[in-house]
């Protein structure tokens, strides 16, 4: 698998979740790829039918699409909601002469879950939709099966990276730093936090 590289860009926001309740059912010697699994269920029971994983050290990172949010979190409008916001969206007359008189204005999140033993640290750099673009398809589909035989240890831990944008009108895409919402509600919002901890 091709290396996700550590330090990773600055998040907007960042979380660990409970690596206890990750693992819980998972049997008395949990494996990477179970964790893998688990986490690949979570994201397509939230609507995320797109994802890239990467290799780190003893571990993995697994990105999910870039995609628009509302304010309050919860994830945009079906039709538009994986949209590159880089990219015209779909003619829509009603929409369309709504923006002949207020500028478009959205957000955008870019998920990227890291599993590893390690220190996570990041840079002073900021991440952006090129970024987000380039990790969705350079990463593979899927984890190796050598992940199987590859021990989830007390030492292990999952971090979320939270990744905000917002594009407003015709203007360049800002990273924002920090974000708009902490990354628990962005987690919450879109259905992955439950789904990852059965609600604790």
């Amino acid at each position: 698998m091709p290396v996700f590289k550590l330090p990773a860009p600055q998040p907007s926001e960042r979380m660990n979740l409970p690596s206890n309740v990750l693992i819980a059912g998972l049997g008395p010697r949990p494996t990477q790829l179970a964790v893998g699994n688990r986490l690949e269920a979570a994201l397509r029971a939230s609507g995320y039918s797109e994802f890239s994983y990467y290799r780190v050290a003893n571990g993995f990172a697994l990105v999910a699409r870039l995609e628009q949010f509302e304010d309050d979190g919860s994830p945009g409008p079906a039709k538009t909601r994986f949209l590159d916001p880089q990219v015209d969206q779909p003619f829509d007359l009603e929409s369309y002469v709504q923006h002949l008189f207020f500028a478009p204005e959205g957000y955008y999140r870019l998920i990227v879950f890291i599993v590893t033993d390690g220190e996570i640290g990041t840079t002073d750099t900021a991440a952006t939709v090129a970024n987000a673009r380039q990790w969705l398809r350079r990463g593979k589909d899927k984890l190796p099966p050598i992940y199987g035989s590859m021990l989830m240890t007390a030492n292990h831990q999952l971090t979320a990276l939270i990744y905000e944008f917002r594009k407003h009108g015709n203007d360049t895409i800002a990273t924002l730093d920090p974000g708009r919402l902490d990354a628990r509600t962005h987690l919450a919002k879109s259905g992955l936090y439950a789904r990852l901890t059965g609600g604790h």
